[in-house]
This record gives structure tokens, C-alpha cells and sequence, in this order.
């Protein structure tokens, strides 16, 4: 009897924390475009106002951001400053795979982000601003969406996971 009790008090946390992981992960995907928007900022700061080339702007900024940001924007720098025939591009997009695959972005707001560091590292100083702007509001449309579905869908995957729980049960027993 204790055996049984067990396993179901054991099936009924799994599939709540089921239900509360994906809900998190809504939440954690927030988190991490409100970072590439800090990043940005500050980014546009540094070229626009302190007229900082970009490899220092993204030097300069990695030491006032979270890792994996920090990585992100380090290894850009270093790998740049060490003119290796690279372009920018690319680098950009190496560091993306590199650091920012274990973010809790989708494939589209890290596929928009990559297209971001395609034309980035090719302009003058006033179509780079242009270019953080542009992105900046993208940005915002998409941090408006993800908040909406956060708010509508984080109940139903908690719910949904207490209830997947209950339905196992009762077909188990």
C-alpha cells in the first residue's frame, strides 16, 4: 500500500513539474529578450555616444552583462580583434551556436538575432544605429507577444500538468 501511494503521490509531482517547467520556459524566454534588448542599448550607447568602434562597444559591454552573455560578447571581440580573415558575420554567428543555443530563445528569435549580427558588422556608424533600432523594435513587438502568451497560456500548462497527472492515475488504477 505505501509502495502505491508513493508512486502516485511520485506521478502526480512529475507531471506538475511538468507543467510548471514549460510554464517557466515561457518566462525564461521573456528574460532573455529583455537581455538582448539591454545589450543593444548599451551597444547603441557606446557607438553613438562615446563614437567607440565596435569591437571595444562589445568588449566594454561584456563586463556589465550575465553570463552567457558575457561569453557571447567576449569571444566576438577577441575573435575580431584577432583578425583572423573571418567576417563579421560569421563570427557573430559562431558565438551565437556557441553560447546562446542553451538560452531559452526559439529558433526564430535566435534566427532573427543572427540576421541582426549579419548586418551589423558591416556599417558605417549612422546604418548600425539604424540597424539597433530596427531590431530594437522587432524586439519590442516580439517581447509584447511573449508576454501575451504567457499570461494566457501559464495557467493552462500548470492545469494542464495536474490534470495529465490525475488522467494517469486513474488509468492506472
Amino acid at each position: 500500500m505505501l509502495i502505491r501511494v508513493l508512486g502516485i503521490v511520485v506521478v502526480l509531482l512529475a507531471s506538475c513539474g511538468l507543467g510548471f517547467r514549460i510554464s517557466y520556459e515561457l518566462i525564461d524566454r521573456i528574460e532573455d529578450l529583455q537581455q538582448i534588448k539591454r545589450v543593444l542599448i548599451m551597444l547603441r550607447g557606446e557607438i553613438k555616444y562615446a563614437n567607440t568602434p565596435l569591437t571595444e562597444a562589445l568588449s566594454t559591454i561584456a563586463f556589465r552583462v550575465p553570463i552567457p552573455w558575457t561569453d557571447f560578447l567576449k569571444e566576438i571581440a577577441e575573435t575580431m580583434d584577432a583578425c583572423d580573415g573571418s567576417t563579421f558575420p560569421s563570427i557573430f554567428q559562431k558565438a551565437q551556436k556557441k553560447y546562446l543555443d542553451r538560452t531559452s530563445l526559439l529558433p526564430k528569435d535566435l534566427s532573427r538575432f543572427s540576421d541582426f549580427g549579419a548586418n551589423l558588422g558591416y556599417l558605417d556608424k549612422e546604418m548600425q544605429l539604424g540597424s539597433i533600432d530596427l531590431y530594437l523594435e522587432e524586439l519590442e513587438a516580439e517581447m509584447k507577444d511573449a508576454k501575451e502568451k504567457v499570461e494566457k497560456n501559464s495557467k493552462v500548462y500548470r492545469i494542464m500538468g495536474m490534470a495529465v497527472g490525475v488522467l494517469i492515475l486513474l488509468v492506472i488504477l
